[in-house]
């Protein structure tokens, strides 16, 4: 899964209003990174509150689960992909950041899906991944893939070092997403497991 040149909606933290980008005395917009509440965007990226992407999973269904998101990869981050049946996807990073209750926080991206599909995508998305003719998924994200996610939640009672989002699935069950501060380094991990509320069972992906 990689980032692609879409518009991408950028989550942060604390929104702020919206800057313009600064243009030249010829009308020729300058494309660099602007600030936005506590991060910085770029022309291609459309602020919005993380509150609002959480709320945007709701209903959607897990169509892959993507340990592998390319090399765009931020230095020092760690990170995964959801792909939704709706072609969206959305990019969840683990970066170690210096103010704030939590070491590490988690960024997202949220890429909005393509105007044009293809039979392929239509297979990729609309269908699971043994239909579609791909790699067959691991334990973990067998559990995962094919769920809708009824809501995000942040737990108030989460007293780790990084901050932590539990996805709820349609069969009960919680995927737990948490970003690890690295002691030693200036990297951030990011730990994922599955919770099964039923059978208080727990698979892990780190």
């Amino acid at each position: 899964m990689l980032l692609h040149a879409h518009p991408i909606r950028l989550g942060s933290h604390n929104p702020a209003p919206h800057r313009p980008s600064p243009k030249t005395a010829d009308g020729v917009i300058i494309l660099g990174p602007r600030k936005y509440g506590d991060g910085d965007f770029f022309p291609i990226e459309t602020p919005e509150s993380r509150q609002h992407l959480q709320e945007m999973c709701a209903g959607l269904i897990i169509a892959r689960v993507c340990w592998d998101i390319g090399e765009a990869m931020p230095d020092l981050a760690s990170g995964f992909g959801l792909e939704f049946s709706s072609g969206e996807r959305l990019v969840i990073l683990a970066l170690p950041v210096q103010e704030g209750a939590f070491l590490a926080r988690l960024i997202w991206r949220w890429i909005p899906a393509q105007h044009i599909w293809t039979k392929s995508m239509r297979r990729h998305f609309g269908t699971d991944r043994k239909s579609a003719e791909e790699k067959p998924p691991d334990f973990l994200q067998n559990q995962i893939e094919g769920q809708m996610i009824r809501g995000v939640l942040a737990p108030k009672a989460h007293v780790g070092l990084g901050e932590r989002l539990d996805f709820e699935l349609t069969d009960a069950s919680l995927v737990r997403i948490e970003a690890i501060p690295s002691f030693g380094s200036d990297r951030a991990d990011l730990d994922i497991q599955r919770v099964d509320r039923r059978h208080r069972d727990l698979w892990t992906h780190r």
